[in-house]
């Protein structure tokens, strides 16, 4: 298991609790493709960008932060 379900779910609910100019912050591990993240996150209209990064053992946690656009 990856995490994605939980992820996936959470970015596509994210939109309906943010107002204007909202942010969320995910904390998330590299073994859960980061890139799948940023790129759903586009796809539900937010701004996602990596805030910071910290190599682990087996893994990089990232701090991925989204924005509503309006």
């Amino acid at each position: 298991p990856t995490g994605r379900d939980v992820i996936d779910r959470f970015i596509t609910e994210a939109p309906q609790y943010l107002r204007p100019y909202g942010r969320v912050l995910l904390v998330q591990s590299s073994l859960s493709n980061v890139e799948a993240t940023l790129n759903r996150f586009h796809k539900k209209g937010l701004e996602a960008r990596i805030l910071a990064e910290q190599k682990a053992m087996f893994e990089t946690i990232t701090i991925v932060e989204a924005q509503r656009r309006n």
